[in-house]
């Protein structure tokens, strides 16, 4: 392993391990959201280390990284539901909505994928590389499919529906961190399917870089403060006294206008 390679692969394999020992150390397994972290975190870091074991280059290396992919992304997956279900928990009586919104977003993000990328990357999908190129291209979608429902759902909530209490900070850092880490994930997968095996090493470097900055953002910004969740501030008295006003006004003009 090249020696750059090599210090980017220990310094996030390094800082992952912090991330799950603050989760730990902080009591966050509570949370739904902090604890799909800390599972796609642990399997993420079980798998580098098996594959830190054998040599790049070598054919049992590709075996293995194929084989354990589908459990690293239904550690993404998990990840991804997890920090929805604590976002939609939220929100009183949202109900079977969070379920439709959910799926929507991903029907969305599906649609936006397959009309902008996917045609491009099907026609590099030849030869003898097809098989790892249809990895890379399960990568991307899963991830990308996660970014995009997430940011979709975390907008739309915020703008049109309202929480019965504050939002506690580190649900809405977590979902903010998690959806630049699939995005990233899902952007340097796309450019690998677009170039050669070892085309974009630069790219490479630099999305690792970035997944570095996302650890040691887990790691900063969650706090035990974080997990504290209030009701919103109660209206001043006076606000209270014109809005019910203002109803019994409305309630008298629509006994007055009714048949």
């Amino acid at each position: 392993m090249p020696s750059l390679d090599l210090i980017l692969w220990i310094t996030t394999a390094a800082l992952s391990a912090v991330v799950l020992l603050r989760i730990a150390l902080a009591r966050f397994w509570h949370n739904p959201a902090l604890r799909g972290l800390a599972v796609m975190l642990s399997v993420t870091l079980l798998r580098d280390l098996l594959l830190a074991r054998m040599s790049f280059p070598a054919h049992s290396y590709t075996v293995a990284w194929e084989a354990t992919l589908p459990v690293l992304l239904v550690s993404h997956a998990y990840a991804a539901i997890s920090a929805y279900t604590a976002i939609a928990a939220m929100y009183a009586k949202i109900g079977r909505f969070a379920i439709r919104l959910f799926v929507a977003a991903l029907v969305v993000a599906a649609i936006l994928c397959a009309f902008t990328t996917f045609s491009w990357e099907l026609k590099r999908i030849t030869g003898t590389e097809a098989f790892v190129r249809w990895c890379f291209l399960l990568y991307r979608w899963v991830d990308g499919l996660a970014a995009g429902g997430l940011i979709q759902v975390t907008a739309f909530l915020s703008l049109f529906r309202k929480p019965f209490k504050r939002m506690p900070t580190n649900v809405t850092r977590h979902a903010a961190l998690l959806a630049a880490y699939f995005s990233c994930q899902s952007a340097l997968f796309f450019g690998q399917n677009l170039s050669g095996l070892s085309g974009i090493i630069t790219v490479q470097h630099l999305a690792f870089t970035f997944i570095a900055i996302l650890y040691l953002g887990w790691t900063v910004l969650l706090s035990p403060h974080g997990e504290l969740t209030e009701p919103w501030p109660a209206l001043p008295s006076a606000v209270l006294d014109h809005l019910n006003d203002r109803g019994e006004f409305a309630a008298k003009l629509a006994r007055h206008a009714a048949p």
